[in-house]
């Protein structure tokens, strides 16, 4: 039997997944600026950008506290740049903020979720703030479509670590895991994150960066609506 013919249940990342990461994080960015009366540059955002990420990747890899991460971002951008600010955690808390009102999804992200749900139970499976993520979810208009939503902050354990997805199936119930699958767009995170947990992954990959075979993806899709053919078809879609 074909093994995707057996998926019950589906794991879907939020960021760059579904909601569109870049457009809230750039919106947040630039209004948390003027609300501080912070020069503002696209070079000082990228430069935010960057440095969030390198963040995150060693907080995926347990060598950083979420705590610190969310100050030590503005911090070192700060620094960099001699911006003196009174308190960084005012400035993370007015991003945040501004997050939460950023329910713009990926193209056809709502299309996606309306299909599958007639077939599988949607899981959102992300990491991040509890109180950003679902205030963007629920902007978004994603979330009549999805059973339950796994949050790092909620669960106590950030993707790519077995413990969030041990997490998960205890909630669900059924610890079968060919019955699961996860789409993402993070080879580090959701990817990963897949196979420590024994499940069948999917790389949601638009600008075809990754080269198959990969180790840690099973497939991999560069448009979304392409995950319900290849659910549908079981077969690899290049």
């Amino acid at each position: 039997m074909n093994k995707l013919a057996g998926i019950k249940y589906i794991f879907l990342d939020a960021d760059e997944t579904l909601l569109d990461f870049t457009f809230a994080e750039h919106f947040a960015f630039k209004s948390t600026m003027e609300h501080f009366s912070i020069p503002y540059s696209e070079g000082l955002y990228g430069e935010y950008s960057a440095e969030n990420l390198r963040l995150w990747k060693l907080l995926e890899k347990g060598e950083l506290q979420k705590q610190r991460l969310l100050t030590l971002r503005f911090e070192n951008v700060f620094n960099r740049n001699g911006i003196t600010i009174s308190s960084v955690d005012e400035v993370n808390n007015c991003f945040f903020s501004y997050m939460k009102k950023c329910g713009k999804i990926i193209d056809n992200a709502d299309k996606l979720c309306e299909s599958l749900r007639r077939d599988y139970k949607l899981y959102i499976a992300t990491n991040g703030s509890r109180y950003v993520a679902m205030g963007r979810l629920e902007q978004s208009g994603l979330l009549p479509y999805i059973t339950d939503v796994f949050i790092s902050d909620y669960v106590g354990y950030n993707k790519p670590s077995k413990k969030f997805f041990d997490y998960c199936f205890d909630k669900i119930g059924d610890y079968d895991r060919s019955r699961y699958i996860i789409l993402g767009d993070s080879l580090s995170s959701d990817m990963l994150g897949g196979k420590n947990a024994g499940i069948i992954t999917c790389l949601y990959d638009p600008k075809d960066k990754t080269q198959m075979p990969n180790e840690l993806c099973n497939y991999k899709i560069d448009s979304l609506l392409d995950f319900k053919e290849l659910l549908k078809k079981g077969e690899k879609l290049d």
